[in-house]
């Protein structure tokens, strides 16, 4: 069970982190701070995710080897609290499978949707946490939490999807990220068991995020690592590449729940 919490929260991690010449003086602090404060004035935002990951594990009858291919998009109307989200997964190696869901977050619930549910139907979940739940799913809060726990480097600007962006290489402390994390969540780092000390677990790690020049809003998210794990004597290596992209900022959205799940 561990294992896999920490797999879920590596992923996480990943998907928070996810070129000109510098020379008009601004530093790479100075862009940090006013992205985290441009967080403030943001009420809805779309969103786009790819990423792949290698996974080898071993065990006790020998080595099995995973590709995953993983993509997605979605809404987010931080106002009333509302997410629109679609994933996608293809899995290869010692077996083939693909994986597709749907996910709203509306008025308190989770809807979700997966053609892995025999009967295809929708399924409902009142949120007991919602602060939690809502923050699984919340990329720019992620992101920016990333960006709060990190020291920052200036690197040759950038243009994402036309808007001029400063880029900022990620020196992350992992472990203040997940303390950061726990506490935005509304969760004790306890509540999970004792995941202090997760940094170790990452072997290699290389992120940037690209920051507009114009509202200093986040655009673009870029992570790649490689995880190594011991449960058990046994060891899992991960090898993971994820890029994340923020747009549409502030325009108005409309978010409502497809008729087969309200009836859900």
């Amino acid at each position: 069970m561990k294992k896999i919490l920490i797999i879920g929260l590596i992923v996480i991690i990943a998907i928070a982190a996810t070129s000109g010449c510098v020379t008009d003086g601004v530093s790479a602090v100075a862009i940090k701070n006013n992205a985290l404060q441009a967080i403030d004035e943001v009420l809805s935002y779309k969103f786009s995710s790819t990423g792949i990951s290698i996974t080898s594990s071993e065990t006790q009858s020998g080595i099995t080897n995973m590709e995953s291919i993983t993509s997605g998009s979605g809404i987010v109307d931080i106002r009333q609290r509302r997410l629109m989200m679609t994933q996608a997964a293809e899995f290869s190696g010692d077996t083939e499978s693909t994986v597709s869901a749907t996910i709203y977050i509306f008025d308190d619930y989770a809807y979700m949707y997966s053609d892995s549910v025999v009967d295809g139907a929708w399924t409902k979940q009142e949120i007991s946490d919602s602060d939690s739940f809502w923050y699984n799913y919340a990329h720019m809060e992620q992101m920016g939490n990333l960006l709060e726990a990190s020291n920052v480097e200036r690197l040759d600007d950038d243009v994402v999807n036309g808007v001029n962006c400063y880029v900022l290489k990620i020196s992350a402390d992992l472990d203040k990220f997940y303390e950061t994390m726990m506490a935005q969540s509304g969760q004790s780092s306890g509540s999970i068991g004792d995941m202090s000390g997760i940094g170790d677990l990452i072997k290699e790690v290389s992120a940037k995020q690209w920051i507009a020049k114009d509202t200093n809003l986040m655009m673009k998210g870029y992570m790649c690592m490689k995880i190594e794990m011991d449960m058990f004597g046994l060891t899992t290596s991960i090898d993971m590449e994820i890029t994340t992209e923020l747009f549409d900022y502030n325009l108005p959205v409309d978010i409502e729940l497809p008729e087969d799940a309200e009836n859900a």
